[in-house]
């Protein structure tokens, strides 16, 4: 008599983009808005068994417009909206991505385009979140620590204020110089 290990099914999910806005496109533009993020699965074949991998969209859209995410080059999610109504128009989608996700590096990007003969603003708020179902090792998504997050967002900020520290005692020596 063999002796079978039957594993747990678990999740993992991962947060693509979180309330992020493209747009917007201003009612004289035509050009497309995007955004794009290499997001790292990793998982050990021989120790993980991958059941299914998702992608699920929340979508909020102002104007007459279409969105669109790609997975590695692949349409993944398409919303279209056609009809002039009053007020903010809501999508929720989910899709599989099992054979559009790979065991390394993938690939995300985000357009948000006008569709042909409109000439009002449009935008769209989304969020898009990787949803892995899983039996054994938990797949690695590379998440980054909050404070890394926030520095990769907030950069510019830091070297402005770092540069005017540098710039201040540079100034206060002069200064003290001067005086003596």
């Amino acid at each position: 008599m063999s002796r079978q290990v039957v594993l747990a099914v678990q999740t993992k999910t991962y947060n693509v983009w979180l309330n992020k806005t493209l747009g917007p496109i201003p009612w004289w533009g035509w050009w497309p808005v995007s955004d794009s993020k290499h997001i790292t699965v990793t998982w050990d074949p021989d120790k993980t068994t991958m059941i299914s991998a998702k992608l699920r969209v929340d979508a909020t859209a102002v104007g007459i417009s279409n969105f669109e995410i790609k997975v590695n080059d692949a349409r993944a999610i398409y919303l279209t909206w056609r009809l002039l109504e009053q007020g903010a128009k809501k999508e929720a989608i989910s899709k599989d991505l099992s054979s559009l996700l790979l065991n390394g590096d993938n690939l995300f990007f985000a357009t948000l385009s006008k569709n042909v003969g409109t000439v009002l603003e449009c935008s769209v708020t989304f969020t898009a979140t990787l949803v892995i179902e899983f039996e054994g090792t938990p797949p690695d998504t590379g998440e980054k620590p909050e404070w890394e997050v926030w520095l990769e967002q907030n950069w510019p900020y830091v070297a402005l204020a770092g540069g005017a520290v540098v710039l201040g005692g540079v100034l206060y020596g002069l200064v003290k110089r001067e005086a003596r």
